[in-house]
């Protein structure tokens, strides 16, 4: 008697069986891969976007300019802080600009904004739930909620600005250190 060579039926349900089962655990684990990756690429994205908001605020606030008039002179408190930079986010770099560092309180949290002489204002970071200020230390001084001290002549800069974020489970604070000469020229007016 001669015997064909072949699967039977039963072998081949198992063969179908075996390779859709394969197929699906092949399709949930690309399902979990792309949500994972897609969970690290927003979390970059986030930190990313705050660590180019922090670089941007030590980067003016590094950058200000000191001068001997009151009215061009850096001012601040815990809400708001102005002065002169020669690093603006919009302007030319090296050219001194008139800048505002403002924290405001709104709907969806305390935002942090930043105003430039003729740009419009623009929104750097939101945080929500949270206390957030401003403080400015001087070379040998604590913190203080204000610049400039009435001890110091107009025009000097604090040594350090300081925004303190806190809430109920994290305290931050961003610093930017005064890189440039801290008191007022002279003759500054090769600056405007």
């Amino acid at each position: 008697m001669n015997r064909v060579s072949g699967f039977t039926l039963i072998e081949v349900m198992v063969v179908i069986a075996v390779t859709s089962i394969t197929a699906v655990l092949i399709l949930q684990m690309m399902t979990i891969l792309f949500r994972g990756y897609d969970q690290i690429g927003r979390v970059q994205s986030e930190l990313a976007k705050e660590a180019m908001s922090y670089g941007w605020f030590r980067d003016s606030i590094g950058s200000l300019v000191a001068s001997l008039d009151r009215e061009f002179a850096f001012s601040g408190d815990v809400r708001e802080m102005e002065g002169y930079t020669s690093a603006p986010l919009f302007g030319s770099a090296g050219k001194v600009t008139e800048i505002r560092w403002q924290l405001r309180e709104e709907a969806d949290g305390t935002s942090l904004w930043y105003t430039e002489k003729g740009e419009p204002q623009i929104q750097i970071a939101v945080w929500q739930e949270s206390e957030v200020g401003f403080l400015y230390r001087g070379l040998k001084s604590g913190w203080r909620n204000t610049w400039p001290p009435e001890e110091l002549p107009a025009g000097i800069l604090p040594h350090r600005v300081k925004l303190k974020i806190e809430n109920q489970s994290e305290s931050r604070e961003i610093y930017a250190a005064i890189s440039v000469r801290r008191t007022g020229r002279y003759d500054y007016r090769d600056f405007f």
